[in-house]
């Protein structure tokens, strides 16, 4: 059976139907742990602190820096505080 299956897919690995639920409850198992873990760019808030630099035009012309500080949604993990 198991020369059928490598047949219908050339190159791929053959497992045994043990060895197949074994990888996949190791697969699920990392997942859920990976889910738990609070992020760590956040601190598990879902939120960060950011800087945005920028040149405006004065009343003369000039371009003049600005610096802009806010709080958004963290780009780790999305605004979750959960990374996985």
């Amino acid at each position: 059976m198991l020369e059928r299956l490598a047949a219908l897919r050339p190159g791929a690995p053959v497992l045994s139907p043990a060895r197949r639920v074994t990888r996949y409850r190791h697969m699920r198992e990392r997942e859920v742990t990976m889910g738990d873990q609070p992020c760590s760019a956040c601190g598990g808030t879902g939120l960060t602190d950011k800087t945005s630099y920028e040149f405006e035009l004065d009343d003369t012309g000039n371009q003049v820096p600005v610096q802009r500080n806010y709080t958004s949604a963290c780009t780790n993990c999305g605004g979750t505080g959960r990374i996985g």
